[in-house]
């Protein structure tokens, strides 16, 4: 399997651990000139390999490990094993995906539009940027400078697209306006339709969807997700907000910045989300509520009333986590004593 990986990953470089601190602002303890060849995790890092330590849970691993250096708090140093040399930071983890970065560095695609995509002549692409095969471009559509449009994307009529952009293989965006610095990975649809109808008991109609959808800077939207544009206002996601895949957001929610939505979580139209939110993987949110900055949803909870800051929910519906704790060690006590009353026998035994 490690060398199957090899055909997709290889560093670009080797590096001294004095380099790779100076970089990242890391205090060494050991050998600064010790050269790093390679990243791997604590259970099978070898001599020549860099590691890290972020959680606990692994400390035997790092006792055990062979790894030349590894990425590890101050308070954690006693752990390290002889002859194993340290780098010292506040937040591994952090640090680390500081380092992959400079082994294993983004992808350079040349400036080029490709004779197999369509780019109407009305359509404005900045400088640096490259479009693949199949990538249709509309009338009048804006493509920033230094942008990566994957072959297969589409691109509205009209929608504004800032500078250093990737957007992925097969991806549609229409009546929207994305912000620089922005990800959005492979099949994700970005300014449909919302859900929208109404009816008088004799038939349904479609409520038409004007509104458009406005994405800040320095956002990633996950592969398959989708984000519908406003029914008559618009759908905001702030600036340097995480979308994980397949993950829906209804129309007119309005979501803040620094926010974090795992996979799978569905946002029904009209929420309007903080700054610095959190939301697990399945969490679903009805409509027309507000939670404030700093909320906290643990997987698979159900949000159906408005949370104040702070607040940290869980549960069906979400309530406040520790009462959630509490009623599922009671929920497991009822049971037992259920299934005690039904066995008597086993009971006298």
């Amino acid at each position: 399997m490690a060398e199957f990986r090899k055909r997709f990953w290889q560093p670009v470089q080797k590096m001294k651990v004095g380099e790779i601190a100076s970089i990242i602002k890391a205090e060494v303890v050991g050998n600064q000139e010790l050269l790093i060849e390679r990243m791997k995790p604590l259970k099978s890092a070898a001599s020549g390999d860099l590691t890290f330590l972020s959680n606990p849970k692994y400390n035997k691993q790092l006792r055990k490990s062979k790894a030349s250096a590894c990425i590890i708090k101050e308070i954690d140093l006693p752990l390290i094993p002889e002859g194993m040399t340290a780098i010292i930071v506040n937040n591994p983890y952090f640090a680390w995906a500081q380092i992959l970065e400079l082994f294993f560095p983004k992808i350079t695609i040349n400036s080029n539009i490709s004779d197999k995509a369509f780019v109407s002549p009305t359509a404005k692409i900045g400088s640096g940027s490259f479009i693949g095969a199949g990538a249709i471009i509309e009338d009048e559509a804006e493509i920033g400078s230094n942008c990566h449009i994957y072959p297969g994307a589409y691109i509205g009529k009209k929608v504004i697209i800032g500078t250093n952009v990737n957007i992925g293989h097969a991806v549609t965006i229409e009546y929207s306006k994305i912000g620089d610095n922005c990800t959005i990975h492979a099949g994700a649809r970005i300014g449909q339709d919302g859900f929208g109808f109404t009816n008088d008991n004799t038939r349904i109609i479609k409520i038409k969807q004007i509104g458009a959808v406005i994405i800040g800077n320095n956002v990633e939207i996950g592969a398959n997700s989708c984000i519908d544009r406003g029914a008559i206002e618009d759908t905001v996601i702030g600036d340097n907000t995480k979308i994980d895949n397949l993950v829906q957001i209804a129309h007119n929610v309005k979501i803040g910045q620094n926010c974090f939505l795992a996979g799978q979580v569905g946002i029904a139209g009209s929420t309007v989300i903080g700054n610095g939110v959190m939301l697990g993987g399945q969490v679903g949110i009805i409509g027309h509520i507000e939670l404030k900055d700093g909320v906290i949803a643990s997987g698979a909870s159900v949000i159906t009333r408005n949370l104040e800051k702070g607040k940290v929910v869980g549960g069906y519906p979400a309530v406040d986590i520790n009462q959630w704790h509490r009623q599922t060690i009671l929920l497991k006590k009822m049971v037992e004593t259920a299934k005690s009353s039904l066995n008597p026998k086993k009971n006298n035994n």
